[in-house]
């Protein structure tokens, strides 16, 4: 389990690189864009599925001041430094690679220095599996997100408990994440290594049962989603960015091209999707 995790910890330092310059150049954004409120551009798109997290998990739990906020899979850390920022809220974020916590702090760092006033945010390189060893107090956190990254989570039993227990009662959580809903190994083998391989991906969730994951740990999901069409859009705008590098001699950029023209064609076959669940700790 560990010797994965391990796996996945490099992927994502060695790829950080590419990311940064395709995804979200100004914030290093890594998370799929929301398009209902008619985006445009990606920058838009990522911005509004922030704010669209806030906005429903604030319809279950308002964040306040005296709210501490966990942040599971926190890449470079810009949503929850806004929301520590606009709520004047306590916050943590963990991530299992050392560049995005690296680039977390640094922007972190940014901010406290232009506003004046310190923004206060823990960013540790952890993993979700690790939940329980990483945290040893139970009921701790009144509000837990987190945007694309718990389907890499090897242990998701070890997971969703540890969410489940830092999480206080009547606390919300908001989950936005990739599903599989189809088994792997049936897939074709390009798509198996675009897919899948490329970042590690050891198993995924459907959108039934994610649901039926976090109601089993007292996480009882009150709004639920499949949103196809954000994540076809998201890898479609990608490939399109993708291009003027294809020319490249890294074969880096031409890997994440193939992989974004994967995921579109996995997406349309219903093979994969891309969930949002939102729910209060009972």
């Amino acid at each position: 389990m560990k010797n994965s995790e391990n796996i996945t910890r490099k992927k994502f330092n060695s790829l950080k690189k590419y990311y940064d310059k395709t995804w979200d150049e100004k914030n290093h954004t890594l998370h799929v864009g929301y398009f209902e409120n008619g985006a445009k551009s990606l920058q838009k798109a990522y911005k509004d599925a922030t704010l669209n997290l806030i906005e429903k998990i604030n319809r279950v739990s308002e964040i306040k001041e005296s709210s501490i906020v966990l942040d599971i899979g926190c890449g470079t850390g810009r949503t929850l430094a806004d929301i520590c920022k606009k709520y004047g809220c306590r916050g943590v974020g963990i991530d299992l690679s050392d560049e995005m916590i690296k680039d977390a702090k640094q922007h972190l760092n940014v901010l406290n220095r232009n506003t004046g006033n310190k923004i206060n945010i823990k960013f540790i390189r952890a993993s979700g599996s690790d939940l329980k060893k990483t945290f040893k107090q139970k009921e701790i956190f009144t509000h837990i997100i987190s945007q694309d990254a718990l389907f890499l989570v090897n242990d998701k039993k070890s997971l969703y408990e540890g969410i489940g227990k830092l999480l206080v009662k009547d606390g919300a959580f908001a989950i936005d994440d990739f599903l599989s809903e189809k088994n792997k190994e049936t897939l074709k083998e390009n798509d198996k290594k675009l897919v899948y391989n490329l970042v590690n991906w050891s198993e995924g969730l459907s959108f039934e049962i994610y649901k039926k994951v976090l109601n089993s740990n007292n996480l009882e999901v009150t709004y639920s989603e499949n949103m196809k069409k954000d994540i076809i859009i998201t890898y479609k705008l990608l490939s399109k960015k993708m291009e003027k590098y294809l020319a490249s001699k890294d074969v880096h950029y031409i890997t994440l091209y193939e992989r974004y023209m994967a995921i579109v064609k996995q997406v349309k076959n219903n093979e994969m999707g891309w969930g949002i669940f939102i729910g209060i700790k009972r």
